[in-house]
């Protein structure tokens, strides 16, 4: 093989190289973290206590956030999909989730109080 095809496999090789290296690096993140309640925005905060009154005042559970993390411009940023409410108590055990706006996306094993019209401890989508 001469010199100029040598050069240009390299060339291509490189070239191959840099943008699996990009494509890799822009890539997208999905995780869980738990958080602390006052990470929760106050408009998802809000929602919970009006949407589920009983279980806000005397529930031990905890609170945790689905995000998405890429990077942009050389920094990563995180954005939030979803927020989430566990309890895993003695006697009864459900999830409530949010959008980061507050709304309700769905509910597991609890009930919301009766003055907003749901009372079904099934997977609620709203």
């Amino acid at each position: 093989m001469n010199n100029q095809k040598k050069i240009g496999i390299a060339t291509l090789m490189m070239a191959f190289l840099v943008c699996i290296g990009a494509a890799a690096s822009a890539q997208t993140l999905r995780d869980r973290m738990k958080i602390a309640q006052d990470q929760v925005p106050v408009s998802v905060q809000n929602a919970f206590k009006q949407d589920f009154a009983s279980i806000s005042e005397g529930d031990k559970g905890n609170w945790y956030v689905y995000y998405e993390q890429e990077s942009q411009n050389g920094r990563n940023v995180m954005r939030p999909l979803s927020y989430i409410y566990r309890s895993k108590g003695k006697e009864d055990k459900f999830e409530i989730q949010y959008d980061p706006q507050g709304k309700l996306e769905s509910a597991k094993g609890a009930a919301k109080t009766e003055s907003n019209g749901l009372r079904s401890t099934s997977d609620n989508n709203n």
